[in-house]
């Protein structure tokens, strides 16, 4: 059964999981700062590059008028945007906001995976006058035969609608070791593309993907990734000494800099620094798309699934 681990921050590490992972929770965000390998002895996360944190953003006019300069031509602001959204009470705020941890849980059953339980708390402000949910799980899961794999379960409880501008996301921000250095890549297609290879005027910020994304660590320069297979390094990569994958079931759009739900930067590179942001929803299309979410009351409470593998 599961057992609650009662002071999470006092606790520190969380040895043990799966035969090989050790892990450590930031009690304030609900985020992985700590995910060491006994296997490999590599560690792929700390205070400042976290993995699998939640975050729920609302969006200003200011916001949108930011995008429109960038993106589109004159006169679109009916299209693309919320006329009128700063006139609600109270006046919405540009917020990127994490959950905090209420209470964390280990589960250690013959016959079942070593797993974790984390109950994130989110500010009620945020699910009252904005569209976030009222609370959230995360269930962290690590399969003993499986190598070093976290299959992860992000459920969010009783999602507020709302017509106001926002977004969620779930990052992964890998740093081996403490170091900075690694190359990002993202498979389109089944084939291994950079962020920092999209031709001027795209969409250089968010990407749909197809098998998720991947952190390479390599003993050399990679300039370009060939395309074999989903899920193979390509012969540019080959020089991997170590890599995380990090993808999906649910959630197909992949955010690059930091965090918000525009199709931008078109004209400079991302900022690879703050990682992949998974977007979970967004509501700021006017055309084509729903102009809140959850439409029907039914998909108040939702699951998206991800599976994060280390080698």
């Amino acid at each position: 059964g599961w057992e609650r681990i009662p002071d999470p921050e006092a606790a520190g590490w969380i040895h043990g999981l799966g035969g090989w992972a050790s892990v450590r929770i930031d009690p304030t965000t609900g985020g992985l700062v700590g995910m060491k390998s006994a296997t490999t002895g590599r560690s792929w996360a700390n205070a400042s590059k976290p993995l699998a944190q939640f975050r729920y953003q609302t969006l200003t006019e200011d916001d949108y008028a930011t995008w429109r300069s960038d993106y589109l031509a004159k006169d679109c602001d009916y299209e693309y945007g919320k006329p009128g959204q700063q006139t609600a009470i109270p006046t919405p705020t540009h917020q990127l906001v994490s959950p905090t941890l209420g209470s964390l849980w280990r589960r250690s059953a013959v016959g079942e995976p070593d797993a974790l339980l984390l109950k994130l708390e989110i500010p009620q402000p945020l699910h009252r006058d904005a569209g976030a949910p009222a609370a959230a799980e995360l269930k962290l899961r690590f399969p003993n035969a499986s190598g070093e794999v976290i299959e992860m379960d992000l459920v969010l409880i009783n999602k507020t609608a709302t017509r106001l501008g926002e977004a969620a996301f779930f990052t992964f921000n890998p740093s081996l070791d403490g170091t900075a250095a690694g190359s990002w890549w993202m498979d389109k297609v089944s084939e291994w593309v950079s962020p920092l290879e999209v031709v001027d005027g795209g969409s250089k910020g968010l990407h749909g993907i197809s098998s998720g994304v991947r952190f390479d660590v390599t003993s050399s320069t990679a300039t370009h990734a060939p395309s074999s297979g989903a899920h193979a390094p390509s012969s540019g990569i080959h020089a991997s000494s170590a890599s995380m994958h990090a993808s999906s079931l649910d959630a197909g759009l992949v955010v690059w800099s930091s965090p918000d739900p525009f199709p931008s930067p078109i004209h400079k590179d991302p900022d690879l620094s703050e990682g992949a942001s998974f977007m979970l929803w967004n509501n700021i299309w006017n055309t084509n798309y729903i102009n809140w979410y959850p439409f029907a009351a039914e998909d108040a409470t939702m699951l998206f699934r991800f599976r994060l593998t280390t080698s």
